[in-house]
């Protein structure tokens, strides 16, 4: 059931006791028909500000990916942005900080939520 920018599902889960317990899982969803183009290289923003807003993107698709998925699965997601990115313009060094960026960012977070537990 896609939900915005996220689908949602009901897997089957561990099995406790005589019950097959079930999970619900999401991924980053992207409608087919969205367009494919981001903010342009080529616009009047600083490029300060234009890699702030697509590492926050990609960090997006990152969260909005459960971490019961396979990483195989949030790397397609991220590899679309990748491809969006260079569809409006932006370099291979470009979408590579933005990447690296974001995937530090991802990493804080996770670590921050695990000693928050």
């Amino acid at each position: 059931m896609p939900i915005l920018d996220l689908k949602v599902w009901i897997e089957k889960g561990e099995e406790r006791g005589q019950h097959r317990q079930q999970v619900v899982l999401h991924e980053f969803y992207y409608k087919e028909v969205a367009s494919k183009s981001m903010i342009n290289a080529r616009s009047a923003l600083p490029w300060k500000c234009k890699r702030t807003i697509m590492t926050q993107e990609v960090l997006r698709v990152l969260l909005n990916c459960n971490t019961r998925l396979p990483w195989e699965v949030v790397v397609v997601h991220v590899n679309h942005m990748m491809q969006r990115m260079q569809y409006s313009g932006y370099n291979q060094r470009f979408r590579s900080e933005v990447v690296t960026s974001a995937l530090k960012a991802y990493e804080n977070i996770k670590a921050r939520d695990i000693t928050n537990v």
